[in-house]
């Protein structure tokens, strides 16, 4: 079992979104939890937003942390989205429900995360806690988890758990991930951004950001079906 641990930064309205964290084995988590801990020494928890008021102090925490999941044999991971790049194809009231950026994000996080692991392992994924997208996020968990491709020869999904917990020691890398790849979408050229890129490591992950062609393309096409009355699976082809 591979457990990934994820937390999101960003707006749901016409604003960049990111899930993003870091997946691994026991073995990788368990390495993880002690060297993290004695690294934010003094703090006792890491935030982000709190550690960046001040890019001096960012700086030199950043640079601390941003290698201790790789070198703990974590994979970073991330789907993202511009809300803005598919917003005008519907109505407003829909934008901040059914395809508020969150929403949309979990697809390109969790389906690439199912396409890169062995076919023969599973998944668990830990999302930081938060109650204006559960539902919803559930709901699309749930249908990720039941398409064919994920489905393994025993009859089980590898999309094998979800839950949410609190803000802990294995969701802070997440959350300094996240809110690093935040930066990047807003602006590469940042002082934020330059001060955050630890995080990023060798900048490969498992996942993806979604182009703004793709998601148009993506968008158009469900609206077609629907007025056709047909409710369309926008996982298939992914």
């Amino acid at each position: 079992m591979l457990t990934a641990y994820v937390d999101e930064s960003g707006m749901d309205g016409q604003e960049e979104v990111v899930i993003a964290g870091y997946i691994g084995n026991d073995e990788a988590w368990n390495k993880l939890v002690p060297i993290w801990k004695e690294a934010i020494r003094p703090r006792k928890a890491l935030h982000m937003k709190k550690v960046c008021r001040s890019n001096r102090r960012a700086k030199k925490i950043l640079d601390k942390i941003g290698p201790i999941p790789d070198s703990c044999g974590l994979t970073r991971i991330l789907g993202g989205v511009r809300v803005s790049d598919y917003a005008d194809l519907f109505d407003p009231k829909l934008v901040k429900q059914l395809v508020a950026g969150y929403s949309v994000a979990l697809y390109p996080l969790v389906i690439g995360v199912l396409n890169w692991i062995p076919k023969n392992e599973r998944l668990n994924i830990v999302f930081e806690q938060q109650s204006t997208f559960a539902e919803r996020r559930e709901e699309i968990l749930r249908v990720i988890s039941r398409q064919k491709q994920f489905i393994m020869p025993d009859g089980k999904s590898q999309l094998a758990a979800w839950s949410s917990e609190p803000k802990n020691t294995q969701l802070e890398p997440a959350d300094a991930l996240a809110y690093t790849v935040l930066q990047e979408m807003r602006d590469h050229d940042s002082e934020r951004y330059k001060v955050c890129s630890p995080m990023m490591g060798d900048g490969t992950f498992v996942g993806k950001i979604f182009p703004k062609s793709f998601a148009r393309a993506m968008f158009e096409f469900i609206n077609q079906m629907t007025t056709l009355g047909i409710n369309p699976d926008i996982m298939d082809g992914f």
